[in-house]
């Protein structure tokens, strides 16, 4: 199915808690929405959650997608953030540049969950995410 030119791919449900995310986007800040249907592709639902920056496209993991509606927006504009980074702005996810990369993605999500008025738990893992520098671990099953 495609929603707003990205092509969405999954069990019914997982489109549809999709769709809620985009629109949750959409209705809460039109600079991130314009972003997501400009550089973002495919999602896709996965086993693990992370971009695949040659194809402009998310894997969701089902812990990502149906914690909540507003975390798994957060997350689109999270990735969405690497391929603008990578493929935009040239600075390229290279080992590097990984604790940057992502200190600068998880600044957008922060921004956008301090928007959308999520509880402050949310924000507080976002900040403790960079610490445990995920990024480097092999076995993700969010």
């Amino acid at each position: 199915m495609k929603y707003y030119g990205i092509k969405i791919i999954g069990s019914k449900k997982f489109v549809n808690q999709t769709t809620k995310a985009i629109d949750l986007i959409k209705n809460e800040s039109k600079l991130d929405f314009n972003k997501i249907i400009k550089y973002l592709k495919i999602i896709k639902q996965s086993k693990s959650s992370g971009m695949v920056l040659d194809k402009a496209q998310y894997n969701v993991g089902n812990k990502t997608a149906y914690y909540s509606v507003e975390w798994y927006a957060g997350t689109i504009i999270h990735d969405t953030h690497h391929y603008y980074l990578h493929k935009v702005k040239k600075f390229k996810w290279i080992p590097k540049n990984f604790e940057k990369h992502e200190k600068l993605c998880v600044e957008e999500q922060i921004r956008f969950l301090k928007k959308i008025k999520v509880e402050k738990q949310a924000i507080k893992h976002c900040k403790e995410m960079i610490k445990s520098k995920y990024w480097l671990k092999e076995k993700r099953d969010w």
